[in-house]
């Protein structure tokens, strides 16, 4: 028998989402392509690190340890802002083109929770929500796409907008929704979660830059890109529809 008092402290804080706008200028300019990444991460605490000896939990550090997310997801903000000044020289697109840093992604998905429940456009003017979450540790000339198969329109784009990238769409079924697409996505908006691939590394102190192949993030960056001018520009929207593709990847990025 054991006895013991547990207590709960609750803490707050104040931290926001970053918006960017670039106005289109054609027939549907008054909708919009969202672009997202959250910029939020661990910060200082005892890294989950949990390892079996003989058939036994070990612990590990007890010591607090700073957590950058040089993966998660400095990789994906560093996607969000090179295609926001990529698209800032084009000319401007028939639809408008919205892009968010969300925060507290990792405490929740708050940030984005936060922006649907109280979004700069009505959210039936939204035609589609891009995710980068995790483009950081590319490995081999595939890109996981979370949500291709969601819409009839999306793969034929992702096709094409990865000949431009050289890289091949490995489509998938995000069945857990641990990103921040997915409360797009549970609004009824055709979503698609970019993502390099799992490692052992994640949410770990040792998620850092020197592990970050940033030809490869780069190169998803321009998928990215090229989907998003393709569905800025093109005169119909993504209809969503029951996703058929099972994913051989496993979960997605972020709890």
């Amino acid at each position: 028998t054991a006895e013991g008092e547990v207590k709960f402290e609750k803490r707050t804080a104040t931290t926001r989402n970053v918006l960017g706008a670039l106005k289109g200028s054609g027939p549907q300019a008054d909708e919009w392509v969202v672009l997202g990444a959250h910029y939020d991460h661990l910060g200082l605490r005892v890294p989950m690190m949990r390892t079996f000896k003989d058939g036994k939990i070990v612990e590990g550090s007890s010591v607090p340890e700073i957590h950058n997310g040089a993966d998660d997801n400095a990789s994906g903000v560093s996607g969000l802002i090179e295609i926001a000044s990529a698209m800032a020289k084009e000319p401007k697109s028939n639809r408008s083109v919205l892009f968010v840093a969300f925060s507290a992604e990792e405490s929740g998905l708050q940030g984005s929770k936060y922006y649907v429940d109280h979004a700069t456009e009505p959210l039936d003017h939204t035609v589609a929500m891009l995710n980068m979450d995790m483009i950081g540790r590319l490995t081999g000339d595939s890109v996981i796409v979370f949500g291709a198969n969601s819409a009839a329109e999306f793969m034929p784009i992702l096709e094409s907008a990865g000949q431009v990238g050289e890289l091949k769409i490995h489509p998938g079924v995000d069945s857990g929704g641990r990103s921040d697409h997915a409360v797009f996505a549970r609004k009824g908006i055709a979503s698609l979660h970019f993502y390099s691939g799992n490692h052992s590394d994640y949410h770990k102190p040792t998620d850092d830059t020197q592990l970050i192949n940033d030809e490869g993030g780069a190169r998803i960056a321009t998928v990215v890109l090229e989907t998003a001018k393709a569905l800025a520009n093109m005169t119909g929207r993504p209809v969503l529809k029951e996703e058929k593709v099972a994913s051989k990847d496993g979960a997605a990025a972020d709890d």
